[in-house]
């Protein structure tokens, strides 16, 4: 099922038109994950997919091959998404590849813990198709590529990137009805809903690995 190739990311340029990815999709339910793999199929770039069925399976294969993307199902019969995450984040070959969080749900809770095990982007089974799948792998890929190139560049204590999202993700209503953050001008509150657009900007700005490092 796994391909153990050794070579290096096939993606390393940019992200407007990446002609192959090597994407690794962890979800235990057969029926989503040929779901996922018809829908990769479809897209306009060359996916090709390696599938697990469990976070043991996960970690075995991050050991032995460099992807470009990983999808983790959030719900798994043993352990979850967040514990998955974490085996890609400490992993040396990949903790710097996009990841996205596959979940039932867009709970403030839900989108916390993802964020917080390190994701870039995160999809609803119920929102999913071609078109949001790759929108949420290009989405992923940009800000991935964008904190390899600001890592270092603030230590812990001095991201104001950070600091800032971390005032607008536990501000009370945030992510789930009015109160947001306003890119525009940080100190503001708006109406408006928390969109993934004001999101990406907070996020590209982060370095590597800030998004598990939030509490």
């Amino acid at each position: 099922m796994l391909n153990t190739s050794q070579s290096a990311p096939s993606y390393t340029g940019a992200v407007q038109t990446p002609r192959e990815l090597r994407c690794l999709l962890l979800d235990d339910s057969t029926f989503d994950r040929a779901r996922i793999r018809r829908l990769s199929q479809s897209l306009d770039i060359v996916v090709k997919l390696d599938e697990v069925e469990s976070i043991s399976e996960l970690d075995q294969a991050v050991r032995c091959t460099y992807y470009d993307i990983v999808l983790i199902d959030f719900r798994l019969p043993i352990g979850d998404g967040l514990i998955a995450m974490s085996y890609v984040m400490r992993n040396s070959r990949n903790s710097a590849i996009a990841k996205i969080m596959i979940t039932g749900d867009r709970t403030r809770e839900t989108i916390l813990s993802a964020l917080r095990a390190g994701c870039h982007d995160f999809l609803t089974k119920e929102e999913l198709d071609a078109v949001a799948l790759q929108k949420a792998m290009f989405h992923a890929l940009a800000l991935a590529k964008h904190q390899k190139q600001q890592a270092g560049r603030f230590t812990p204590d001095e991201n104001p990137a950070r600091d800032r999202l971390i005032n607008a993700i536990h501000a009370p209503a945030t992510l789930d009805g009015r109160a947001a953050y306003s890119p525009a001008n940080p100190g503001r509150e708006t109406t408006s809903k928390f969109e993934a657009s004001d999101l990406e900007v907070l996020l590209s700005s982060l370095g590597e690995g800030d998004g598990h490092l939030i509490h």
